[in-house]
């Protein structure tokens, strides 16, 4: 990803000085690899999920796994891009993965606070609604584990090693440590499926790897809210809690009128067997 990054980048600006000054190519050429930079840039992840997604649903239906088609409007994920591609060439650059990170993580909060109108007013997702590849979420700044951090920040391609590593040692945890056998049945599950996936993935013994992986983790947590456990019931307490996060604070506020209203018109129905 990041030479497809520097590589649209050093084209994008070969293209500018064209524009601007006397350089290799006509400005007639340099305006066409503009289009075609901004084009291949936007439509990149759009081509991908789209792909992804038929292909999960496709290999789901194959092996029994209840895969969810991931629902995005195209004209929210067109916007994202867009907006996107046009923060990755102005601000972002030439830079490697390392030091893009305090940049990806200012367009992201820019993006929770203010991107609304680019998911229809839906509450921040970073995993649905981010505009650029971020190593580290904002989620993951937030809750302040040093080795989350650490290990994504330093260890480049070894991550997913690392994080396979960590994730095995807590479901070993959990499964000789739990009391419930529901809960030490799922820590199994999880150990003899998801983990020898991992396992043969990082040796390189697994074709496909990522896209099984993938398929895997969406049956997994299909049934896992996509809020913050707090479902559809939102508070005045919310509201101030979300102060300074205004996209945060008028998603807040819709859900709150809306169960208003829904609270009105469930009064306003006539019980079966009394009078109006």
């Amino acid at each position: 990803m990041a030479r497809f990054t520097l590589f649209e980048y050093s084209t994008f600006r070969k293209a500018v000085r064209a524009l601007y000054t006397d350089g290799e190519i006509s400005k007639k050429q340099g305006a066409g690899l503009i289009a075609g930079s901004v084009a291949r840039m936007t439509s990149y992840m759009i081509l991908y999920q789209f792909l992804s997604n038929m292909f999960d649903t496709v290999m789901g239906g194959i092996f029994g796994l209840d895969v969810e088609e991931e629902e995005d409007g195209l004209e929210n994920q067109l916007m994202r891009q867009l907006v996107g591609t046009g923060s990755t060439l102005i601000l972002r650059r030439s830079v490697g993965n390392v030091p893009a990170i305090p940049i990806s993580l200012l367009i992201e909060y820019l993006n929770e606070q203010y991107g609304e109108d680019l998911r229809s007013g839906e509450e921040y997702d970073e995993f649905e609604n981010s505009l650029v590849f971020s190593q580290i979420g904002l989620n993951e700044l937030r809750k302040g584990k040093v080795e989350v951090i650490g290990t994504k920040a330093l260890l480049g391609p070894y991550t997913p090693l690392a994080r396979s590593v960590s994730r095995g040692v807590k479901v070993v945890q959990g499964l000789t440590g739990s009391a419930k056998e529901e809960t030490k049945q799922k820590y199994m599950d999880e150990l003899t499926l998801r983990m020898a996936i991992e396992a043969a993935g990082n040796l390189g013994l697994l074709p496909f790897y990522k896209d099984v992986r993938r398929i895997l983790l969406k049956d997994m947590f299909k049934d896992k809210p996509k809020t913050s456990g707090k479902g559809s019931k939102y508070t005045e307490k919310d509201f101030k809690n979300a102060k300074g996060n205004p996209a945060k604070q008028r998603f807040i506020r819709q859900k709150i009128n809306s169960q208003k209203n829904t609270n009105k018109k469930f009064s306003k129905r006539s019980i079966p067997g009394t009078k109006k």
